[in-house]
């Protein structure tokens, strides 16, 4: 299930449905119009986007066509209203899976296709039986847990998949749900029965990946009920189960173009050979890495074999993004690194069981031709039929009746329809729409170069819109090919392949480790690669010859910092250099658009740009009052990109599956219209096993415990100064005990906030080169949002800032002495606060306000952050095995911890740059276009004139 959940790109998305029909005979109409009931509905995209007029509907069905007068269900849909005057028949959008949100996936990136086509008619998404807003749930949750400690075999896992569907499936037939009437051919009626509800004659369809196959069945059982229809990433009658052979097709075409790349192909030549070699190697001895066990928080010894690594090549290979990702996963495999890919392993020895898409798939099954075939070719096939896991060898445990031959035979057409296909789309090829082709005799076929199986083969490119938009307009001819831009792969931090790499081994220095220990005087640091082999005395620690040695005499190294609260989009991509100048190599960006926060992780694991480590939250939630409120102002910020307004609970909940889909590493919230959407918002990312962070405002200390908030940023508003001490301390104690830290960015009041407005419009307008002498680096975009900023703090009530923050800072001294973390964070972004030289002045506030050591401070910008983000076996500290992050000083910083200020050289990631090296870094980004240029613009500033937005 995990792995065709991941390849189909399950959604994760509660309202009422059920569905019904069963082994029903090819053609049989559907006698009943039952009724559609639709209600006002406040629908928003993730960013906010909103939908004026949109409505949420339920139409009533019977579970069992057969019996009509028996249980029925509600299918869950959102309708969309046309902008046009005259609205053709209705689109209905049919999600993947089988088992995607048709409504959770319109409020992602596909929204700008669903949007484009309200042109001509109503836009409906509909979650299927079974699938999104649908009762009853047929997901059994973490019914697969497989053990850490040995690499299972394929026979083991099926065994134990076995078991786990056995039990699910009872657990399920015991709450009354008849699994038999879940398949396609009565998801086909449910169609039928929605355009009689409608009070159409026709209606129009976008099917993707499965909605695909659901569409062409109810062309063969509904042919006078379609005018037109879309199919993207098509999946034809016989297509459920996947060849062995077209799936080792693609990992050669994937190979092939990795090669030509030319800088991925110097690193990874042969992807198909190394995966062979890979596999044969862990066919012999499986491999052993430390992790993190997602369910337990405990290090555990985990045990990586063949099976794993074909689980992870079919992940891989479908999707743009995860393509990308290639040879940072497997480079390092062939040199016996598997950390890079351990955290994977991990997360896919666990599993939910999803009965809805195993019903599906069960019922659709395949021929006993294609059955023969796969059986033939997965003897000799590189992944086997790994993409199909756990089928087909679970057909029969479902127990659910596969459907009549003619549903798996050729569907026949004469309906107006237009095919999708990406090049790069393996589990759903070209080759697979050209076979269902033949049948349609009016249509046309788009392939999108570059495109995968996912949202690029939709909204990729505006060429793709427009042609989609082309075809339900009538228009001709229809384009045939669409190119996206090449894939910018990402490489390791270093190439393990490159055998000429040196060395590094830094001599005579007095090592600060990041732990409890005291300073170790005279010590090397041996570096290969990217992690540090040996520490230890320099008369004990033999340096090779061929080493770099960094003589760090009367030097002082420390592990490399990390900032917990910035905002890299607002500060856009010359921050990403400053930070390491100033020697932050890992960052908690803390909101912004994914998208641009993705292409810059690209770009410094690739090596083209000189970044630190980057954990995201992606887009941040907000009340959507608060977003509604920027898009009135027409704020710089893009907000709908880089916001989610969140309306209620139910809203709140599908914001958090978004983002667990767009994997961020944990969900930030920042402002919220009420308590219960605080709530959900909590809840959700607990489900999803992600870290539930943000502000304080409006919360109690009992608030923070009930949700299970992990940190709070800037400090609690109201304060708890007024409270009786005992009750504030058992408050605080009682956090401290459930791990909850605090990012209190004192830099941003001291530094932003109670700065005297005339000294902050100097700096702003260009008059002043600022506290750090950077007003000259910072980008054309973060000028602009400064200037914002100023326009909002003229008029302030500068005196109520001053007077609150003496309240925030007790909290805080009675946090820190009740036992809460307290992380160091900047918040730059805000005015005036400049990327990685305003963590300096956090870390001199951390001991001047709130009664810190240096040693203390040192060890929360280190080792207490790395912990907290869940990398404290790979960063945070310096000893063998970790990663070389580490900063060169001239001075002691526990003596001063301003002398952390002092650096002569930044180690990260392996790679070594001295003083003049990281001064060089200052010409790097003054040369950087979006110093000069704003290149974050919303939409409705782009016809502004150039000089209104420097």
């Amino acid at each position: 299930m995990l792995q065709r959940c991941m390849i189909r790109g399950a959604a994760v998305l509660g309202i009422a449905i059920s569905i019904g029909m069963m082994v029903c005979v090819i053609g049989r109409a559907v006698e009943t119009a039952p009724g559609i009931r639709f209600e006002p509905f406040a629908f928003a995209t993730r960013g906010g986007q909103e939908v004026p007029g949109a409505e949420l509907g339920w139409l009533s069905v019977p579970e069992d066509a057969d019996a009509p007068a028996g249980r029925t269900i509600a299918l869950a849909m959102v309708r969309l209203p046309s902008t046009a005057e005259r609205p053709g028949y209705p689109i209905v959008y049919l999600a993947g899976g089988p088992g995607d949100s048709g409504i959770g996936s319109a409020r992602g990136p596909r929204f700008a296709l669903l949007d484009r086509l309200r042109e001509f008619g109503d836009v409906i998404a509909l979650d299927q039986r079974g699938a999104g807003l649908s009762e009853p749930d047929l997901e059994c949750v973490g019914a697969i847990d497989l053990p850490f400690d040995r690499a299972l075999g394929e026979e083991e896992r099926i065994a134990r998949y076995r078991a786990a569907i056995e039990s699910c499936g009872a657990a399920i037939r015991e709450r009354g749900i008849d699994l038999a009437q879940y398949h396609t051919n009565a998801s086909a009626d449910d169609l039928e029965r929605l355009r009689k509800a409608l009070g159409v004659d026709k209606l129009r369809l976008v099917g993707v990946s499965y909605g695909t196959h659901l569409a062409l069945a109810a062309l063969r059982r509904y042919p006078d009920s379609f005018e037109r229809v879309v199919l993207a990433s098509i999946e034809g009658p016989d297509a459920t189960l996947k060849l062995p052979s077209e799936q080792d097709a693609h990992v050669s075409s994937i190979s092939a173009m990795i090669a030509a790349d030319p800088i991925a192909g110097a690193v990874l030549p042969d992807f198909e050979g190394l995966l062979r070699d890979v596999l044969a190697s862990l066919e012999a001895e499986p491999a052993i890495e430390r992790v993190l066990d997602p369910a337990t928080g405990e290090e555990v010894d985990l045990a990586i074999g063949a099976f794993d690594i074909r689980l992870l090549a079919a992940a891989a290979i479908p999707r743009r993004e995860t393509i990308a990702y290639i040879p940072y996963l497997f480079v390092p495999m062939a040199h016996g690194d598997f950390s890079a890919v351990a955290p994977y392993v991990a997360g896919m020895r666990r599993d939910d069981v999803s009965m809805m898409q195993l019903a599906m798939d069960a019922a659709s099954a395949a021929s006993p031709e294609r059955l023969a075939r796969i059986a033939t070719e997965r003897t000799t096939s590189l992944l086997g039929t790994i993409l199909d896991t756990p089928f087909p060898d679970l057909l029969d445990v479902v127990g659910v009746p596969k459907l009549p031959d003619e549903f798996r035979k050729p569907v026949r057409s004469s309906v107006p329809t237009y095919f999708l296909s990406g090049t790069l789309d393996g589990p759903t090829p070209i080759t697979s729409a050209e076979e269902v082709r033949r049948g349609f005799d009016r249509s046309e076929h788009l392939v999108v170069e570059g495109a995968g199986h996912d949202d690029t083969l939709l909204v990729g490119s505006p060429e793709i819109l427009d042609a989609i938009a082309m075809f339900f307009g009538g228009g001709s001819p229809l384009p045939t090919r669409v190119t996206l831009d090449p894939i910018e792969f990402v490489l390791p931090a270093k190439s393990s392949s490159d055998e000429s790499e040196q060395d590094l081994a830094i001599v005579h220095a007095t090592v600060i480790d990041g732990t409890d220990a005291p300073p170790f005087d005279d010590a090397t640091i041996l570096v290969r690669g990217n992690r540090i082999v040996r520490v230890g005395p320099a008369s004990g620690v033999a340096v090779p010859d061929t080493a770099r040695v960094i003589d760090a005499t009367g030097r002082f190294v420390i592990p490399g910092l990390w900032d917990m609260h910035v905002h890299i989009c607002k500060m856009r991509r010359p921050a990403l250099p400053l930070f390491v100048r100033y020697g932050v190599t890992g960052v908690r960006d803390m909101g912004g658009e994914l998208a641009e926060i993705r292409r810059w992780q690209r770009e410094i694991a690739a090596g083209r740009l000189v970044g630190p480590q980057v954990l995201t939250a992606g887009s941040y939630l907000e009340a959507a009052a608060n977003v509604e409120r920027m898009l009135r102002e027409n704020v710089v910020e893009p907000v709908e990109r880089s916001r989610i307004g969140v309306r209620d609970p139910e809203h709140a909940r599908e914001a958090v599956r978004e983002l667990v889909r767009a994997r961020v590493d944990y969900v930030k919230m920042r402002t919220f219209p009420d308590k219960a959407t605080y709530f959900a918002l909590a809840e959700e990312a607990s489900a999803a096993g992600l870290p539930f962070v943000g502000h304080a405002h409006g919360l109690t200390p009992d608030d923070i415990l009930r949700s299970g908030q992990l940190a709070i940023e800037h400090g609690l508003l109201p304060t708890l100064v007024s409270h009786p001490a005992e009750e504030r301390a058992a408050s605080f104690r009682a956090m401290a005990q459930r791990g909850v830290v605090v990012v209190p960015t004192l830099a941003a009041w001291e530094y932003s906030i109670c700065v005297p407005l005339d000294e902050a419009r100097r700096v702003v307008e260009g008059e002043s080169a600022g506290r750090h002498g950077l007003r000259p680096y910072t980008s054309a975009f973060t000028i602009a949002d400064w200037r914002e900023q100023f326009d909002e703090r003229v008029g302030a009530p500068i005196k109520a800032f001053l007077a609150l923050r003496p309240q925030i800072e007790d909290d805080l001294r009675a946090m820190r002495e009740a036992g809460m973390s307290v992380l160091p964070g900047s918040d730059t972004a805000v005015m005036l606060l400049q990327p990685g030289a305003s963590l300096h002045d956090e870390l001199e506030l951390l001991v001047a306000r709130l009664g810190m050591s240096p040693a203390e401070v040192l060890r929360a910008a280190t080792r207490d952050s790395a912990a907290f983000v869940g990398l404290d076996t790979e960063v945070g500290t310096i000893a063998p095995r970790m990663r070389a992050d580490l900063v060169i000083l001239g001075a002691n910083p526990l003596d001063d911890i301003r002398n952390t200020r002092r650096i002569e050289g930044v180690v990260f990631g392996g790679r070594f740059l001295d003083r003049a090296a990281l001064d060089a870094l200052l010409e790097d980004v003054a040369r950087m276009p979006e110093i000069e240029s704003n290149d974050w613009m919303r939409p409705e500033r782009l016809a502004a004139t150039p000089d209104q937005e420097d």
